[in-house]
């Protein structure tokens, strides 16, 4: 039963490709997810354009057409930004009209939504700390033993 739930839920949303973006000096990796709004909701309410078109629009500008035409195959993933009973607003790229939004689509469609995780940023390991020690200790080491006289 729990396989058949599984494969049952994998066949209502699936992903695409992964882009890397950066939006106002930071890093997104960001793909698609297909669905409908109802499906994707808590996802899509979840993401750090959600609520606000600008940041929306400046998703969609540097994802650009690099994950594709997908959704009518002349428009972008929908970068989703609010929704009512009816519709979900949604900003995207047209091949026709350039970044385009909000617009309303039906919230029970089946689109190709964007979805961004944040990259996070590479700090120095804990190992390399220690091995920056090390080295400033064997040279303050060596220094002290050049300055004794033999």
């Amino acid at each position: 039963m729990a396989v058949a739930l599984a494969v049952g839920l994998s066949a209502s949303v699936s992903s695409a490709a992964t882009v890397r973006v950066d939006v106002s000096g930071v890093l997104w990796d960001v793909t698609t997810q297909q669905s409908s709004f109802d499906v994707l909701q808590t996802t899509l309410m979840a993401q750090t354009w959600w609520g606000n078109q600008s940041v929306a629009t400046a998703f969609a500008t540097e994802v650009g057409d690099q994950l594709g035409y997908l959704n009518s195959s002349i428009y972008g993933p929908y970068f989703a930004v609010s929704n009512d009973s009816i519709f979900d607003y949604v900003t995207y790229l047209s091949q026709n009209f350039g970044v385009v939004g909000p617009f309303g689509t039906p919230t029970t469609g089946t689109w190709h939504y964007a979805v961004a995780t944040r990259v996070p940023a590479v700090p120095l390991p804990a190992g390399g700390v220690l091995l920056l020690t090390g080295v400033v200790a064997s040279v303050a080491v060596g220094r002290r033993r050049k300055k004794r006289p033999a």
